[in-house]
């Protein structure tokens, strides 16, 4: 009897710690799912499990403690069995990442009052020093598209600066002339063509292979062996010649140039770089909740999904330059 006694009350002391009871509850979360903390773990309960279980799913009672992880970036998020795995992140955290959703069934969101976690596609860039007049430059491995100083977008550099070139001479797809290509070498720059109202074409896959004079080879065209046809309007992207002014950059594969909005030296700003093409992304995914984040300076978009996906829902986030 003494036994059993005993046995009664272990089993009342483990279930009364796995209970809620022992929680402090920190929030909840649009009538979703509430966050708890346990010391310093912190856990996910969901308030309408229907909404995210797969019908398939075996759902036991135990599924709605969900083992959350907390302050740390997770490229590669695994799934926990027959759960919805959730990870919270706290107010204020911030990383230079990607986190890709392999699995389906996934709540990312945040937990405590401040800013909202934060997802940067971006690098710092340091180490300036004079290039000439007000244009500096810095050592620089890659980029993508976007360069900020100060958390604003600076511009491309683009000759002209305004308008475009016409094609003067054609010898082949990837070889034409303009004369107000101006004896310039323009190796490394991107011509992009302006075939259409609305669009212009070229971008990488019309990248300056060589250019002797008024003459430029470029690398295959984007889709059209016509692109640059004779007569077509085009201009010349991202090369240092084509810095005329302030809040401009150019990037040759081994330096990132720039002249700052201010005319000064970028070492008295944050210059920062976009380096990364997505911030949350996934591919035939369904039932994901991506809330109250900020995601902002990736290259392509701040949150994808591709191919075929269902119950995908982005709430409450802000996405910038992206």
């Amino acid at each position: 009897m003494l036994k059993m006694k005993y046995l009664i009350i272990i089993l009342f002391l483990v279930f009364s710690f796995c209970g809620y009871s022992q929680y402090e509850k920190d929030t909840v979360l649009n009538g979703q799912y509430a966050i708890y903390k346990l010391g310093s773990a912190h856990y996910v309960e969901l308030l309408d499990r229907d909404r995210y279980y797969d019908s398939k799913m075996s759902v036991s009672a135990a599924d709605t403690v969900i083992y959350t992880a907390i302050g740390e970036p997770f490229p590669e998020i695994v799934k926990y069995t027959n759960k919805i795995t959730a990870y919270a992140f706290e107010a204020g955290w911030s990383a230079d990442t990607t986190i890709t959703i392999g699995v389906d069934s996934v709540i990312i969101c945040a937990y405590n009052t401040g800013a909202k976690p934060e997802l940067k596609g971006t690098t710092e860039v340091t180490g300036w020093t004079l290039h000439s007049g007000n244009i500096y430059k810095a050592t620089l491995a890659s980029i993508k598209n976007y360069v900020f100083v100060d958390g604003v977008k600076v511009k491309t550099s683009r000759f002209p600066s305004s308008g475009y070139i016409l094609v003067d001479v054609v010898t082949s797809p990837t070889v034409f002339s303009a004369s107000e290509l101006n004896g310039v070498d323009w190796t490394g720059a991107t011509a992009l063509a302006h075939i259409r109202p609305w669009a212009f074409e070229g971008g990488v896959n019309a990248k300056v292979v060589s250019s002797v004079d008024s003459t430029i080879t470029i690398t295959a065209q984007y889709y059209r062996n016509d692109m640059f046809a004779t007569g077509t309007q085009f201009f010349m992207l991202n090369h240092l010649s084509a810095i005329d002014g302030a809040n401009q950059w150019a990037f040759d594969g081994t330096y990132l140039y720039l002249w700052t909005p201010t005319g000064d030296s970028p070492a008295l700003h944050t210059v920062t770089v976009s380096n990364e093409d997505y911030g949350i992304q996934g591919a035939d995914r369904k039932n994901v909740t991506i809330r109250d984040f900020n995601i902002n300076g990736f290259d392509v978009d701040g949150v994808f999904f591709d191919g075929k996906n269902d119950n995908i829902d982005i709430v409450n986030n802000t996405l910038t330059d992206n």
